[in-house]
């Protein structure tokens, strides 16, 4: 079988390149090109699942530096340039407890780089949206969570839910760049953030990227339910149904079917 490897980012490049950090789930098939020292637990799931597919696409794995669990580092507060991650936030049960725990080991002005699937172009679609809420729950204990058991997957999002998690979160952290579509795999985002406060122009920059993207994210939703649209005529068919069945019960929406058939 063919090695298949994936490109590295560059956005990770602009951003990281010249620094020294962690990275939380290294993978040789998915390599960042980047100065880290990766980190990995050791337990029989990570053995089984992820390292053997690992084996499997890239012919190795990629070498654990330090064995630990990615939301309890053995690092010293302000330690390190950036913390990286690509597909796996949504491996932890309480992903605000990870975030912290990497922002505890970025030294200020460091960054926080991460990938995670976006549940529209993975095998999440169709699951529910993980809110702020549960998120918010899990973290104070009053609320447990479950993984999916094929994918390990405890939360499901789209890019707008991290970036009002991490603006929520009460840290001393901004918003300093993303991807709606990373630049790697492609079938994720990407979340740039810096701990410490942006200048004027950093922010300025940030705040007009996302309400593009917010703005663009609107119109594919209208657009995508408006009349004479594919899911635009389905609804309105379901509601000219739904309205003959009220008026004329099941029989009379029944012979309307036929009648409407027999017409075509």
């Amino acid at each position: 079988m063919a090695k298949r490897i994936f490109p590295e980012s560059k956005l990770a490049h602009r951003y990281l390149d010249g620094l020294t950090g962690l990275e939380i789930g290294a993978s040789a098939h998915n390599p960042f090109g980047l100065d880290t020292k990766n980190v990995d637990i050791a337990d029989e799931f990570n053995r089984s699942t992820y390292k053997k597919r690992e084996l499997h696409i890239s012919g190795e794995v990629a070498p654990i530096d330090i064995v630990a669990p990615g939301d309890k580092l053995p690092v010293e507060d302000a330690s390190v340039d950036f913390v990286i991650s690509s597909h796996v936030l949504e491996h932890f049960a309480d992903p605000i407890a990870a975030l912290r725990e990497w922002y505890r080991v970025v030294r200020p002005d460091g960054y926080i780089y991460m990938i995670v699937p976006h549940m529209e172009r993975t095998f999440d679609r169709g699951r529910t949206r993980t809110i702020v809420a549960e998120l918010e729950a899990r973290h104070a204990g009053t609320l447990a969570a479950t993984p999916d058991p094929e994918t390990g997957h405890y939360s499901y999002w789209v890019t707008e839910d991290i970036v009002d998690l991490v603006r929520g979160i009460g840290l001393d952290w901004e918003l300093v760049d993303f991807q709606d579509t990373d630049d790697k795999i492609g079938n994720g985002f990407a979340i740039v953030l810096r701990k410490g406060a942006l200048s004027a122009e950093e922010r300025k920059h940030v705040d007009a990227k996302w309400a593009a993207h917010l703005a663009k994210r609107q119109e594919l939703s209208e657009s995508f339910f408006r009349p004479g649209s594919p899911v635009g005529r389905a609804l309105e068919l379901v509601g000219n149904a739904y309205r003959e069945l009220v008026r004329s019960g099941p029989l009379g929406l029944w012979k309307r079917i036929k009648e409407m058939k027999h017409r075509s």
